[in-house]
């Protein structure tokens, strides 16, 4: 009987553990959204990896979180236009650049690859509009839908994104009391994670962020939410 309360205790906790994504992958060591922070996470077991995706002036999808490259590439390139905005160059342009770490920028068909012989679930956050490049990258994938999550703080390209991919299920990322979730699922700043009932009320799918190291991660587990999408991918990990 001793050892039936631990028992039960364990199911209980892990019936309502949330699944952990990665933040942009694991960059501790590799710098945000390169081919080497998804590895990072995807060796570390993560549940789900985060990434940015904001396309080029000819429609390529990079992963890129800042509309600039200059908080992320190697300034010393003399061809890189650091400070342009990512819409207004060409991937040509774009390949004319590495990041701090001596990285390429990676393409979200690049990426996509990653994610092919395994269980992991990735978040793809919309900055701006799809281009048809975008549309053919994730149909021809070998990623199935039901693995795949569109989020964004635009209601409009998360509509844009229903149309073309009905089955692939959405998030509003928000940093204010989210009303509008019972049409969307909902993933929300940490001091927000309350709000989460309104998408859970109409049968959505909730998420919080949690991004500082001092967040209890481990409360956030039995908080009934689906995902923590947070930096401290181990931390999450172990917390479960």
């Amino acid at each position: 009987m001793k050892f039936l309360l631990p028992l039960l205790l364990t199911a209980s906790l892990s019936a309502h553990a949330a699944k952990c994504i990665s933040h942009r992958g694991q960059h501790s060591e590799s710098i945000e959204n390169s081919i080497g922070a998804i590895k990072g996470a995807l060796e570390l077991n993560a549940d789900g990896i985060e990434i940015d995706i904001r396309h080029t002036k000819d429609g390529i999808a990079i992963l890129m979180h800042d509309e600039t490259l200059q908080r992320v590439v190697d300034h010393s390139q003399k061809d890189c236009l650091v400070s342009a905005k990512v819409s207004d160059l060409t991937f040509a342009q774009i390949q004319m650049c590495r990041l701090n770490d001596g990285q390429i920028i990676p393409t979200l068909e690049e990426a996509l690859k990653l994610f092919a012989n395994n269980e992991t679930m990735v978040f793809i956050e919309l900055k701006d509009k799809f281009s048809e490049n975008t549309i053919s990258a994730i149909s021809q994938s070998d990623i199935a839908h039901n693995r795949i999550r569109f989020i964004s703080f635009k209601t409009k390209f998360l509509r844009s994104a229903r149309k073309i991919f009905p089955e692939i299920k959405l998030l509003r990322l928000s940093r204010v009391v989210p009303f509008f979730a019972f049409t969307r699922g909902m993933n929300v700043d940490y001091p927000l994670r309350q709000y989460t009932f309104f998408a859970r009320l109409f049968g959505n799918e909730t998420g919080v962020w949690a991004f500082d190291d001092k967040d209890p991660i481990h409360r956030m587990h039995q908080s009934k939410i689906d995902y923590i999408t947070t930096d401290f991918i181990e931390r999450c990990l172990n917390a479960k």
